[in-house]
This record gives structure tokens, C-alpha cells and sequence, in this order.
């Protein structure tokens, strides 16, 4: 087989990127060994598809988190009065998230050292304290009894940051 054209005893005969099979029936149909690609419109078209998903993914994502009422949270931290301690007495909470103080024991309350929420009177009752924090910031409290502003006494701390968006990673491969 010089110039892959002719084989005197049959078999495959390779001219250049096509191929012909020779058996005693004749030679089989012309066919290209590798696989074509999609034409560059399709593929940009692919792009198109998958960068469009991921945006609307993202952006429903978005749209959900803002449309999140205000006054509901998304989840509910819970610290403990008890002992002449609040435990825990720093927390970490998202933007919208709520702080749940339960007294358990003792004649005890919860007052931000700004005044923007406090509690009410102490109580030695069992009592239960809500609070959604909706900007974010650091929010100092104490026990009006066993306290004081500042971090003295029975006190704690509550930062509120804003959610990381998700960041994913998009890929677009141009073979």
C-alpha cells in the first residue's frame, strides 16, 4: 500500500483522514474517522443555555432571601439566662436572624446597652425573650441587675453581619 489506495489482499486501506474496509463483496461506504463537532453556533448557543441557568439560579436565590418579610427570621439563636451568665455571650447571627433569651433560673433580664431592646422588668419567673435584629452591626447587652453597659457583669454580645453570597464557580470549556 503506496499511496493507500490499493491493497492486493484486502482489508483496510487508509487515504489521508478516511477509511474504506475491502472484503470480497467490494469496498463499504466512505466514512471520516473522527467524530464532527457541533457547529460554533450550537455551542455558543450551549453557553448561552448554561450561563443563562446559572443566572436565573442565582437570581431566584437573591429574590428569595430579599423577599423575606422583616419580621420573620431565618433562624433563631438561642441564649440562656441562668447562673449569673448569659450562655452563650457572643453570638454570630445573619441579617434578619432572631435572638431567643430563656431565663431558667434567677432574677434576671436582657437590656442592649443602646436601649434598642430590652426584656422588661426582671423577673425570677421562667420567661422568654425574642428579638430579630434586621441591621447589621454589634449589639452589646446586659442583666439589669448583675450588669452593666460596657461588658460588666452578667452581659453579652451579638454581631450581626450581612450573608456571603454563593459564589459558583462557571466553567465554559471551548474545545
Amino acid at each position: 500500500m503506496v499511496d493507500g489506495t490499493s491493497d492486493k489482499q484486502g482489508g483496510l486501506i487508509k487515504s489521508q483522514a478516511k477509511f474504506r474496509l475491502k472484503c470480497a463483496c467490494g469496498t463499504l461506504p466512505t466514512r471520516k474517522a473522527s467524530a464532527t463537532k457541533p457547529p460554533l453556533s450550537t455551542q455558543a448557543a450551549i453557553r448561552l443555555l448554561v450561563l443563562a441557568s446559572v443566572l436565573i439560579v442565582l437570581s431566584l436565590a437573591f429574590v428569595a432571601r430579599a423577599a423575606k418579610p422583616m419580621n420573620s427570621s431565618l433562624a433563631t439563636v438561642f441564649v440562656t439566662a441562668s447562673n449569673f451568665v448569659f450562655t452563650p455571650d457572643q453570638v454570630t447571627i445573619d441579617v434578619g436572624d432572631t435572638v431567643q433569651w430563656d431565663n431558667t433560673g434567677g432574677f434576671h433580664s436582657v437590656v442592649a446597652d443602646d436601649g434598642s431592646f430590652t426584656s422588661g422588668a426582671p423577673s425570677s419567673s421562667p420567661w422568654t425573650y425574642n428579638f430579630t435584629l434586621n441591621t447589621p452591626g454589634t449589639y452589646s447587652y446586659y442583666c439589669e441587675v448583675h450588669g452593666a453597659p460596657g461588658g460588666v457583669g452578667m452581659s453579652g454580645v451579638i454581631t450581626v453581619e450581612i450573608s456571603n453570597p454563593v459564589y459558583l464557580p462557571l466553567v465554559l470549556h471551548n474545545p
